[in-house]
């Protein structure tokens, strides 16, 4: 997650949609387990914590990069759809 920060914060629009796409990925694949609202899974306590953590990242990885959604076109686009799925969750 370091490493997407930065390039979140490139001024490069290839990397800055780079990086969303690899955001936006990351949501799709996990979103069943992101977006529940559970005290623990069923699975196991590890993978509860796994979750939780990956939930926390990438809401502090959200956090200053809100600007994004400012921006036209495709890009912008992509930052407001990423910011609705990261506003869901729990």
């Amino acid at each position: 997650m370091p490493q997407v920060k930065v390039i979140l914060a490139s001024k490069y629009e290839e990397h800055i949609t780079v990086g969303l796409h690899w955001v936006q990925s990351v949501i799709k694949k996990w979103w069943p387990e992101l977006s529940k609202n559970e005290k623990r899974l069923r699975d196991s306590c590890l993978e509860h914590r796994n979750v939780e953590a990956m939930r926390q990242r990438l809401k502090d990885l959200w956090k200053d990069k809100t600007r994004l959604c400012l921006i036209p076109g495709s890009m912008g686009e992509l930052a407001k759809a990423i910011e609705a799925y990261l506003a869901q969750l729990p």
